[in-house]
């Protein structure tokens, strides 16, 4: 995956979260047998997902090039929307619904490497401006 890949897939990755587009959100069976278990061993402390995991083909970006400038600011506008985070509908394809503390928590450790630079570019100064605002998108549950 290169740097334009990995943004048009984290923009509409976002857009799914966030509810801007029309989306069908459906658990797949082996999610609801093993979803919320997965889901529990993922987030339970703050290690960023290993590299290759698997994704749901509508992720799966195929494309090579696009406008860096356009997506990175689509990007940084769509992070800035989870401090106002509000889709009652989301449910996760494969780990169902979750709380919002979940997809905070869930959506930050997304970021983090393999796309370490990109992150301390992008992302992390809007992340750090909204934990400061207490927000819940960046906030942990208390042990």
């Amino acid at each position: 995956m290169n740097v334009f890949q990995m943004l048009i897939h984290n923009t509409y990755w976002n857009r799914w979260i966030l509810g801007k587009e029309s989306h069908t959100y459906k658990q797949a069976f082996l999610g609801k047998v093993f979803g919320k278990i997965a889901l529990k061993k993922m987030i339970k402390d703050e290690k960023p997902f290993d590299k290759n995991i698997p994704t749901s083909d509508q992720f799966k970006v195929k494309e090579t090039t696009a406008d860096l400038e356009s997506e990175k600011s689509e990007w940084i506008s769509l992070v800035k929307e989870y401090e106002n985070y509000n889709n009652p509908n989301f449910a996760h394809d494969f780990f169902g619904k979750m709380t919002k503390e979940e997809i905070g928590i869930f959506s930050l450790q997304t970021y983090r490497p393999p796309f370490k630079t990109i992150w301390n570019i992008l992302i992390k100064p809007v992340a750090n401006t909204y934990n400061n605002k207490h927000c819940f998108y960046m906030r942990r549950p208390r042990a």
